[in-house]
């Protein structure tokens, strides 16, 4: 007996399907968006390092802050200050921290205006959300509540990050 083929027509996709596949784009520019994120999180890295090294030339030539507050020493010393601030390199470093974290909380507003539809955008999010708000660390081991432990969970798995409160299960 031969079997017939089915040539029911397909039924249009429900609006929730349908507005799944009006954003799926969207799931594409997260992931680009996430790339983007890496980016800055390394140029924040360096960053950082550059202060750290600027922040020790700052504390071999800082001068001493006078006891008063106001006045011709106070302001002989504030124009010493700034200069060595400037000539240490801190203050650039400092303005290239600002600026990445400016650029990482602008690439995290734009991943926030997309809708994802994939587990390749729900860890695009998530990478967003841990560099730019989080330090690239999954928590910093503050809480260990349930709620914490959770989201921590979810976070390390969608995002390959370690997870602070993993808890090792025999084998």
């Amino acid at each position: 007996m031969a079997i017939e083929p089915n040539t029911t027509p397909i039924a249009a996709p429900s609006p929730a399907m349908a507005a799944g596949l009006a954003h799926s784009s969207d799931d594409a520019e997260l992931v680009r968006l996430a790339g983007v994120m890496d980016v800055l999180w390394a140029r924040n890295r360096a960053a950082n390092a550059q202060y750290r090294e600027a922040a020790a030339r700052y504390d071999a030539i800082a001068p001493a802050k006078p006891d008063a507050v106001s006045g011709p020493a106070f302001d002989d010393w504030k124009a010493a200050d700034n200069a060595a601030g400037e000539l240490s390199g801190l203050d650039a470093a400092n303005a290239e921290i600002e600026a990445v974290i400016a650029a990482e909380c602008s690439v995290l507003e734009q991943m926030l205006a997309l809708r994802p539809t994939t587990v390749a955008g729900y860890q695009a999010i998530a990478t967003g959300l841990v560099v730019a708000c989080w330090g690239n660390d999954i928590f910093d081991g503050t809480g260990s509540s349930l709620d914490q432990r959770t989201i921590a969970h979810i976070m390390a798995n969608l995002t390959g990050r370690p997870n602070p409160f993993a808890i090792e299960v025999a084998a």
